[in-house]
């Protein structure tokens, strides 16, 4: 193995702290959850600084203290924590190194300060992402570019055993005398399935599979001390970049979502293609109308969310090009000449390969609430075309009976009057046809047969009516 001078990680994390739409006491959760990965001694209360409202950016140890002193449990380490806030992220750099700059190391102490390293954050996983930073002296070796990338591949093994080298391998380039190179992957990890842990989860390492590291090998200890001057400059650059793929990561949970709702949004459509509106039956429409509406706040809810998503995609892959470009502005200041366009690769990328695409769901998933009001509008229209029928075959058989009795009834009146008016003439009434009838087989008593002949007429009139009602309000509502 290499023998090198001075071994550094520095590891940068990035925690969620607010996002629109979040509560107090949710923004309190973040809160709680980056604090897990700071020292036991440390105090929330320190953090008075974080009480701003939108602030852009809060060194959270105050301005004086900035950084706080690490001890690690191997005595000859040393090291600092560096948190911040940045807009709506925690930030918080840490850093290990051996405390003897001038022993000569073999590069395996890389692997030594990363355990140290996840020591102190007790296995506690960043929100929004994270970077390694590898920064060694050459010993002896000569500063060529051979030996400065066998170097840093011994380095990134060092970081990363299972990782490959020629897989994630993105880019090189001098800097301030030593020469940085870039490795990374981002791999979407989320099951065909739906899987509500990672819906309710921001937690970016359930989302997709990423690894970022930096390497940065310099040929003496005056290159590495003016490297280490910018630290801060990286915070803000590197969290526009784990920002970018945070929300490119939520804005996939969100797609699969709609996606989701989308196929249900098929099946009410598919319903009525197939007429199955009148084998529902109301109160099964009424209810699928309901549901309808409620989805369609779910979905309009999860289509705005997405939308913010985009917009932030393209927000922090500005804003990261924008901080490439101070930094270079920075260095120039210092009299320092260092070309920092390879930085601009991933704003390059992250347009085309992450923003178009959500662009293109967007566009996509717009359609789906478009199905959505559709598939309303049907069931509404299918719902108030039964209740108008079952209102209007109400109304006609109401009219039927109404018209029945009172045919009935008058039949009645006439009927009593003109038998007792003649009352008193028995024989005359059994005469009739139906007090013959009731007196000859029903053997109904004299006194009734007058008042029975007046019941058989009314409800046989009121019969009548009311089947020549009904076959007439059949005939207009058949022909209209």
């Amino acid at each position: 193995m290499a023998i090198v001078l001075s071994p550094t990680i520095d590891l940068f994390i990035y925690d969620l702290r607010n996002e629109l739409g979040q509560t107090l006491e949710e923004i309190r959760d973040n809160k709680a959850l980056f604090l897990q990965k700071l020292p036991r001694s440390f105090s929330g209360s320190t953090l008075d600084a974080d009480n701003q409202y939108d602030a852009e950016f809060v060194e959270l140890l105050g301005e004086k203290t900035q950084v706080e002193q690490l001890a690690f449990t191997a005595e000859d380490y040393q090291g600092y924590y560096y948190p911040i806030r940045f807009q709506d992220v925690y930030g918080l750099l840490v850093d290990c190194q051996p405390k003897n700059k001038n022993t000569p190391l073999s590069v395996s102490c890389i692997g030594r300060i990363k355990k140290l390293l996840e020591e102190k954050l007790q296995g506690q996983m960043a929100t929004v992402g994270q970077t390694w930073m590898v920064s060694v002296q050459l010993s002896q070796e000569p500063f060529s570019e051979e030996n400065v990338e066998a170097l840093a591949k011994e380095c990134y093994r060092e970081i990363f055993p299972l990782e490959s080298w020629e897989e994630n391998y993105k880019s090189k380039n001098e800097f301030l005398g030593g020469i940085l190179f870039e490795l990374w992957h981002y791999d979407l990890k989320i099951s065909e399935e739906l899987d509500e842990s990672v819906v309710e989860s921001s937690v970016s390492n359930k989302i997709a599979d990423c690894n970022h590291a930096i390497v940065a090998i310099y040929p003496n200890r005056e290159t590495a001390t003016v490297a280490s001057y910018f630290m801060t400059e990286w915070m803000r650059l590197l969290s526009h970049r784990h920002k970018t793929l945070w929300n490119y990561g939520q804005s996939r949970v969100l797609k699969q979502i709609l996606e989701t709702d989308i196929v249900i949004i098929q099946n009410y459509i598919e319903n009525f293609k197939r007429r199955n509106s009148k084998r529902l039956g109301l109160n099964n429409l009424e209810i699928r109308n309901e549901q309808a509406k409620e989805l369609f706040c779910d979905y309009s809810l999860d289509l705005h969310y997405f939308k913010l998503k985009l917009n932030a995609i393209e927000t922090n892959l500005n804003n990261y090009r924008k901080q490439v470009e101070i930094m270079q502005d920075n260095l120039a200041s210092e009299s320092l000449s260092v070309n920092l366009g390879f930085l601009q690769q991933f704003a390059d990328r992250g347009m085309q390969q992450y923003y178009e695409r959500a662009k293109q769901d967007y566009t996509n998933l717009v359609g789906g609430l478009e199905l959505l009001e559709g598939a309303i509008r049907l069931l509404g229209n299918e719902v108030s075309v039964i209740r108008a029928k079952r209102d209007r075959a109400f109304q006609d058989t109401a009219i039927s009976v109404g018209v029945g009795v009172g045919s009935g009834i008058a039949a009645a009146v006439i009927s009593s009057s003109s038998l007792s008016a003649e009352k008193q003439q028995t024989n005359i009434a059994l005469e009739h046809p139906v007090g013959n009838f009731l007196s000859e087989n029903l053997r109904v008593p004299e006194p009734w047969i007058a008042p029975g002949i007046s019941v058989i007429l009314s409800l046989g009139t009121a019969l009548i009516a009311g089947i020549i009602t009904s076959s007439i309000l059949w005939f207009k509502s058949s022909e209209s």
